[in-house]
């Protein structure tokens, strides 16, 4: 199978100057392994526009104004959270009306439920409309991201073989998918973490109870893991050591 690299070079369009036919190529090969993947924080600015936008074809759409205005002279919050009463009032109970927001402030309207405060959705839409040019201006760069993509795609259709295509294709997907990956395991440390600190705490007590000078230190999970592993029963302790050889299969999971 080639490589993205020898893909991405097999696009470049000759110019006869050696140095900007390499650039060309190593240009190819930035976009492709860079892609389109939103990660959080874009995920976050493109919510926050289709919000916005959802409010500008609402009867409150003067009021992503006349907040922009009470941030610029940096009003007490206890105004702007006064200013922005009547649209939340109506995005809690107009549900039908604010669908397609509500399903984009769904982590804020959690936050109101669970904590029973509407101070959460209150600060989302201030950062909204607080950042809003930041967050147009990274709208406007993933789309002319898109766009590279599609004109590198359609490139690879004219100068490719139907396999090599394909090939770069399958590339440019498993570099999207380990790209989301490496979001998805930073997401879920907050919730990960804790539980695997409290769960070793309560272990540590529990040895301590017969060893009360026993201590681990400031070890990370991984650390704890293998030094806790030791005050395992032995039949526990050579189970947990033991690999486990049986062999993998998609079909199996």
């Amino acid at each position: 199978m080639a490589t993205l690299t020898n893909l991405a070079n097999q696009l470049v369009v000759p110019t006869g100057d050696a140095v900007k036919d390499e650039q060309q190529g190593r240009t190819l090969e930035h976009d492709l392994l860079q892609g389109t993947y939103a990660d959080l924080y874009l995920q976050s600015a493109l919510a926050g526009e289709a919000i916005l936008r959802s409010i500008e074809t609402s009867p409150f759409s003067p009021l992503i104004a006349q907040i922009e205005h009470l941030l610029h002279e940096k009003a007490d919050e206890a105004v702007i959270l006064r200013a922005l009463d009547p649209l939340v009032d109506s995005i809690l109970i107009d549900k039908d009306a604010w669908k397609e927001a509500r399903e984009l402030l769904v982590a804020a309207l959690y936050q109101v439920e669970f904590r029973k405060s509407r101070l959460p959705l209150y600060h989302m839409l201030i950062h909204h409309i607080e950042f809003r040019s930041k967050n147009r201006e990274l709208v406007e760069k993933q789309t002319k991201k898109q766009e590279r993509i599609s004109e590198i795609f359609t490139l690879a259709g004219s100068r490719l073989s139907r396999t090599e295509a394909d090939e770069l294709r399958l590339s440019y997907e498993t570099v999207q998918v380990l790209s989301e990956a490496k979001d998805i395991m930073g997401e879920i440390d907050g919730q990960l973490l804790p539980y695997w600190l409290q769960l070793f705490t309560l272990v540590e007590a529990h040895i301590q109870k017969e060893q009360p000078d026993y201590t681990t230190g400031p070890i990370g999970p991984g650390g704890m893991f293998y030094e806790l592993v030791w005050h395992l029963p032995d039949e526990y302790k050579s189970r947990v050591f033991t690999p486990d050889d049986t062999d993998y299969s998609l079909e199996s999971l």
